[in-house]
């Protein structure tokens, strides 16, 4: 009998440690989800920070964390884009050309129809794109400034071994030609993304989702095949955010190339709410609120928003799978902590037909979420 107390006691305590499992136990919603941790494909990275005034530790907690299983990481990956872009930069700089973050450029495209320049002049303005409104066509721009091998090589040389990058970001009206980019000396400073290797996704599980995918309009009785599609993992978006928060936690050959302000610019741009800054020129435009780009404690409130609480972040939504990796500080309290999480929401199994369940469901999952580990760090 004292055995059987004894382990529920033991039972009792290990979920009450757990601040994840408390916070999905702690409402309706992400009690369902907990409950169809398999269904929503749900994985969740948890950090508490660890600052004795020398040396940054992360008490990590993990639920259902599985590197072996797909999810498509949409628009999480333009983050590591940006920053190889500004290491790109700083690469050119040193060889000699005159460019900086907020250089006036050139970025063009000639197609059939003519020459085609871009809105924006300079790296800041097309970075910020991406942060804001999570621009494809911003991120696009980038990625032929970096070059799909280059990005594939340096991500791994960071640690970050399970991220690839094989297309661009669709929808965008300029996706099918290459950008070509000159800085104020004339001179072409693009890559060249004619010819690239594709990474094939292998050895994983959920690599064909779905029961149906819609193509141009028809649906096929078939599953949508990732095995060629961009890839990271949420153990890779974690420590994305983690070494931008708090470099020095990592060895040094596995910090981004970054000096101190290049990493408070990038800061700055992923904390920022969509309104703010030049974001106000998205306001009153469809599809556009305040907390657009913060899916993590704000996302489901819409305009009426905390701004003490800062979330630096960058979402993700495609296919059904919402992912978002992030820091959320309050500066008034001083309190602190990472997370980043997936999940799928796609009821009806078709892929491809923009019917998901991401207002209902996806986007509250990670306000909501974030929300209870925020109480409870603070209780």
């Amino acid at each position: 009998m004292r055995f059987i107390i004894s382990f529920i006691t033991f039972l009792f305590i290990s979920c009450n440690s757990d601040p994840i499992k408390r916070a999905l136990k702690s409402d309706s919603l992400l009690k369902s989800i907990y409950n169809n941790k398999d269904l929503y494909n749900t994985q969740i990275i948890y950090s508490e920070i660890v600052n004795n005034g020398k040396q940054i530790k992360f008490n990590e907690f993990e639920y259902n964390l599985d590197e072996t299983a797909y999810f498509y990481p949409a628009s999480t990956i333009k983050l590591p884009i940006v920053i190889l872009a500004i290491e790109k930069i700083n690469e050119l700089r040193f060889s000699g050309y005159e460019i900086s973050l907020e250089s006036r450029l050139i970025f063009k495209q000639i197609t059939n129809e003519g020459e085609i320049i871009y809105n924006k002049n300079s790296f800041k303005d097309i970075i910020a794109e991406v942060f804001l409104i999570s621009s494809n066509s911003a991120a696009n721009i980038l990625i032929d400034f970096i070059g799909y091998d280059s990005f594939n090589n340096k991500i791994k040389e960071r640690g970050l071994n399970q991220s690839t990058l094989n297309h661009k970001f669709n929808p965008d009206p300029y996706v099918h030609n290459q950008w070509l980019i000159f800085d104020n000396q004339g001179n072409l400073i693009s890559a060249n993304n004619s010819n690239h290797n594709i990474v094939l996704n292998s050895n994983l599980k959920r690599l064909k989702l779905g029961t149906y995918t819609m193509l141009n309009g028809i649906k096929l009785n078939e599953p949508f095949d990732f095995t060629k599609k961009n890839r990271s993992s949420l153990r890779d978006m974690d420590g994305i955010i983690k070494r931008l928060i708090y470099p020095s936690a990592f060895d040094e050959d596995h910090q981004f190339k970054l000096n101190s302000e290049e990493y408070d610019f990038v800061r700055y741009w992923m904390s920022r709410f969509t309104f703010e800054d030049i974001g106000i020129e998205y306001q009153g435009k469809k599809d556009f609120y305040n907390s657009y780009n913060k899916f993590l404690f704000h996302g489901d409130i819409k305009n009426d928003l905390n701004k003490d609480i800062r979330v630096y972040n960058k979402v993700g939504e495609a296919y059904g799978q919402l992912t978002d990796s992030g820091y959320i500080k309050n500066y008034i309290n001083n309190t602190e902590f990472f997370i980043s999480a997936t999940i799928y929401v796609n009821k009806n199994n078709v892929i491809n037909d923009g019917l998901y369940e991401t207002d209902s469901i996806g986007i509250p999952f990670f306000s909501i979420l974030a929300r209870e580990l925020y109480k409870n760090l603070i209780d």
